[in-house]
């Protein structure tokens, strides 16, 4: 009996535990929001007419009520000003009736959070303030929800952010150096998602692309607009494609080299960064270049004024359920739990129950003692195995290197076959067309000849005693044997066109042929590296080629052009 009591009071303690700790998935104000967010999507006229539904209500709703009415919400608080707008809700300026401090409170609305689901981060938002103990990240003091909005109470920082600050200065390039260093080393972000003005041109992914985004920032605080700047997204994104000759770089910058594809410390190391003020290490302790000056504890003059909107969507009425509070239960968080921090009756105070923890403990620390060898032991195995794994990766690092490289090289030549047969299609069709164009005119020719025979005949039945007949004879024939001539020349072209066709033709199959073989070779080179950023290099490639079949097709467009007047003046020289 002393044993299954000691296990059930350790199962007891671990439930405390899990319901004490804010990070647990089962924490007290979890099961608070899951009871709160039960009530609120049964309490449907549509749903009471089950009766289990109906029940649970009667049984359960004015408890709900007591417990919306002691939990924080939105009336513990007066708000002061809107101080900020964004594409899922607002940040209000409120003061806490209770203490009198000054917070700011962000809204959020519940429906959009379920709507943009997929960019909608208020999870990733919430932990981060809540848990995070960096001086960097605003502190989260409080979380609650009502039945149409999230709630996000945190520190009021009323210096503004910078791009208010962009907007009511001209930045030197110390201020500039200085909230540059703040970032780098300090921010990072593994999200795919962001704003098209801060996008790398070339479609990185690794911390190449977070750099870059860094240098747009740099960037928009020193000429006060981002370098791609466009007056719509399609320009913007324009602008990107093009950026070759939107964006020009110094000439004694290389391009094609990234600076910090290493570690932060490249960055870090940067001439740009010098200066005889402060370092790395002690820029938390350095005065910013712009202290606001605030006249009160509610002084938002560091803030833009933000008309007021009408509230947005909301959820309509179920007629069945559907669950619109489930994705935010657990939302709720308070600094510290106050709910449980006072009740005794979880407490051991018996001084039976701690010598109980005494011997317990220290068996539990024989126990540690002797495990503890065990894991020294263990620990040099995996010393051994993990020295083992890292020269294994690093000849996995190497050989992948080589093999990237082999398949740069011949994703390179893939390219060029794939120029050189599109060119050469180009030329193929472009022969057969002028062959037609020969061949058109060659039957107009001999149609001409014909009938300038038919006429020569003619002349001569009818003018065989006439001097003047005999000279116009003489004229038709001179006639007719310069345009057997030019038929001559004609058909010696046609023919040659015909050969040069034939010529290109088997050239296009040899190239098709070395093309499937380098296809094949770059199909297995891809299979062992997934990660290569194929999308972006095949659209480049095929950016390329659109390129060059437009300057092609310009050039037949010019050289059809000046045909029909090359024809006119040969007819002229005929007739």
């Amino acid at each position: 009996m002393f044993g299954a009591e000691r296990r059930l009071e350790n199962r007891l303690k671990k439930l405390e535990t899990m319901m004490r700790d804010p990070k647990s998935l089962l924490n007290l104000e979890t099961m608070l929001d899951s009871m709160n967010a039960l009530a609120r999507d049964l309490d449907y006229p549509a749903l009471r007419k089950n009766k289990n539904i109906d029940a649970f209500l009667n049984r359960y709703e004015k408890a709900v009520g007591q417990l919306r009415e002691l939990q924080v919400k939105l009336e513990d608080f007066d708000r002061v000003k809107l101080i900020g707008r964004g594409a899922y809700g607002e940040v209000q300026l409120v003061r806490h009736k209770a203490s009198e401090k000054v917070y700011a409170m962000k809204q959020l609305s519940k429906f959009e959070m379920i709507k943009r689901s997929d960019s909608a981060f208020f999870w990733e938002e919430r932990d981060i303030m809540a848990f995070s103990d960096s001086p960097w990240v605003v502190e989260l003091c409080c979380a609650f929800q009502d039945d149409h909005h999230l709630y996000m109470v945190m520190e009021f920082m009323p210096g503004g952010d910078l791009v208010t600050l962009t907007m009511n200065y001209d930045l030197p390039e110390e201020w500039v150096r200085f909230y540059t260093a703040e970032v780098t080393g300090m921010v990072r972000c593994d999200t795919a998602v962001g704003t098209p003005d801060y996008i790398s041109p070339e479609g990185y992914y690794g911390r190449e692309c977070d750099w870059w985004s860094v240098g747009v920032v740099i960037f928009e605080m020193l000429a006060g607009e981002t370098p791609f700047y466009a007056e719509s997204l399609v320009g913007t994104y324009g602008k990107i494609m093009d950026h070759k000759n939107s964006l020009r770089f110094p000439e004694d910058v290389d391009m094609e080299v990234r600076l910090g594809r290493s570690t932060v410390d490249e960055i870090q190391r940067h001439p740009f960064f010098t200066n005889d003020q402060w370092t790395f290490d002690t820029i938390r302790q350095t005065v910013a270049p712009v202290v606001p000056v605030l006249s009160s504890d509610v002084d938002t003059s560091n803030f833009d004024d933000i008309e007021k909107v009408k509230a947005g969507d909301t959820f309509p009425q179920p007629r069945a359920f559907v669950g619109n509070q489930l994705p935010f239960v657990g939302f709720t968080y308070f600094k510290e739990d106050q709910l449980l921090a006072g009740n005794s009756s979880l407490k051991e105070d018996s001084s039976d129950e701690k010598d109980d923890s005494r011997a317990e403990l220290k068996d539990k620390v024989h126990q540690l003692e002797e495990q503890l060898d065990h894991e020294m032991q263990a620990k040099d195995e995996l010393d051994n195995k993990c020295r083992h794994t890292t020269s294994r990766l690093e000849k996995l690092v190497k050989e992948l290197d080589e093999e990237i490289s082999s398949r740069q090289g011949v994703e390179a030549s893939l390219r060029q076959l794939e120029m050189e047969q599109a060119l050469l299609q180009h030329q193929n069709s472009e022969g057969l067309r002028r062959a037609d164009a020969e061949t058109e005119r060659k039957r107009g020719l001999e149609n001409e000849l014909n009938s300038m025979q038919d006429q020569l005949e003619e002349l001569k039945r009818r003018n065989q005693n006439s001097q003047v007949s005999t000279e116009k004879n003489i004229q038709l024939q001179r006639q007719l044997d310069e345009s057997n001539a030019i038929l001559q020349a004609e058909q010696e072209a046609a023919e040659r066109g015909r050969r040069g066709q034939a010529e290109a033709q088997k050239q296009a199959v040899a190239l098709e042929a070395g093309l499937r073989e380098m296809q094949g070779k770059c199909a297995r080179l891809e299979q062992g590296e997934v990660q290569l950023e194929k999308r972006q290099r095949g659209l480049q490639a095929e950016l390329e080629v659109e390129r060059r079949e437009r300057s092609l097709g310009a050039q037949s467009v010019a050289e059809l052009q000046g045909e029909p007047r090359t024809w006119e003046r040969e007819s002229a020289a005929i007739f």
